[in-house]
């Protein structure tokens, strides 16, 4: 097994987490690695807004984390082919969602989703939200991930924002 199979991109707002996430699974897809990004974050382009025109109904990371439980065929029937690699699936929000569309979900079942998604890709690269303390799937998956690439671009509103959120991610849970 890859030890660095799961990983998570944080950073503040704007600094590129999702373009990040797509290069490198445009990357790992080149040398025919199966890559899933799971997009936890609902300020970022819905999966419908990256790849206009692909069907998405029903294809909602928010639907997936409001069952009874999850399996990866759930899984599975919640991804988006991403169009430019065959092996290359998107797992995200649908446009217009919130924090507010659909019910909370536990640790337990983002733990159980990540999981799920171990055994599905050999890759799976997690867009994470900026705000760790509102988003339970961020929060889990920066503490279960194999490796965490932190972004922050050079400016001072960046710099700020990750100097501030730097106490949150020295709690040991996050390695």
């Amino acid at each position: 097994m890859n030890t660095n199979q799961l990983l998570a991109v944080w950073g503040g707002p704007g600094v590129g987490k999702t373009t990040t996430a797509v290069k490198l699974a445009m990357e790992l897809a080149k040398h025919k690695k199966n890559v899933v990004i799971l997009m936890c974050n609902f300020t970022v382009p819905a999966p419908q807004t990256i790849l206009p025109g692909v069907a998405t109904e029903g294809k909602s990371l928010g639907d997936l984390l409001s069952l009874p439980s999850v399996s990866q065929d759930d899984i599975l029937s919640r991804c988006i082919p991403f169009s430019k690699s065959q092996y290359i699936s998107l797992l995200g929000y649908k446009n217009e969602d919130n924090a507010f569309t659909y019910a909370k979900y536990s640790k337990e079942r983002a733990i159980d989703l990540i999981t799920l998604l171990r055994h599905i890709a050999d890759y799976v690269i997690i867009d994470c939200e900026s705000i760790i303390s509102f988003d339970v799937l961020s929060a889990v998956s920066l503490e279960n991930a194999d490796a965490v690439l932190r972004l922050c671009s050079c400016d001072l509103k960046s710099l700020s924002y990750f100097k501030s959120a730097l106490p949150l991610l020295a709690d040991a849970r996050y390695n």
